[in-house]
C-alpha cells in the first residue's frame, strides 16, 4: 500500500518534525511556521518535489510533494527536507540565481543527511 499524501496531515506535519530537528532546529527563526508556509500535493512523475517563492498570487512560499513520486514515509521525509533547504537558501538569500543546487545547498545537505540517515546520492541529486 501506498502512502496517500493529504497537506494538512503528511505535509505539515513532515515540516514540523524536521523543523524540531537538527540540523533544521538551529536554523531558526529563519525556517517559518508552518502556518506561513503553503502546502500542496501535486500528481507530476517528473519531479519527487519542489519549493516555490511567494507568487502574486500567493503570499506565502510554497512547498508541493508529489504523491506519483513519493509512497512512503522515509521518502516524503527526504523529500520534505531537500525542499526545505530551499526554503531556507531563499529566506536567508544564498540562493544563486540559475542553479538548482549551489555549494551552500550541499553544505547543509551532508548535514541534513548525516543527521538523519538520508543517502546524500540521491538526496541532493
Amino acid at each position: 500500500m501506498t502512502l496517500r499524501l493529504r497537506p494538512d496531515r503528511h505535509l505539515v506535519g513532515a515540516y514540523n518534525y524536521l523543523c524540531h530537528t537538527e540540523p533544521f532546529w538551529g536554523m531558526r527563526p529563519k525556517l517559518l511556521d508552518a502556518d506561513d508556509v503553503s502546502f500542496q500535493v501535486i500528481r507530476d512523475r517528473r519531479t519527487s518535489g519542489y519549493f516555490l517563492p511567494p507568487l502574486p498570487s500567493n503570499k506565502f512560499p510554497t512547498i508541493s510533494i508529489s504523491s506519483a513520486c513519493v509512497g512512503s514515509t522515509h521518502m516524503l521525509m527526504e523529500i520534505m527536507a531537500h525542499e526545505m533547504i530551499h526554503l531556507y537558501q531563499w529566506l536567508s538569500k544564498t540562493e544563486t540565481s540559475n542553479t538548482g543546487h549551489n555549494a551552500a545547498f550541499f553544505e547543509i545537505s551532508k548535514k541534513v543527511c548525516k543527521a538523519h540517515v538520508f543517502d546524500i546520492k540521491s538526496f541532493a541529486g
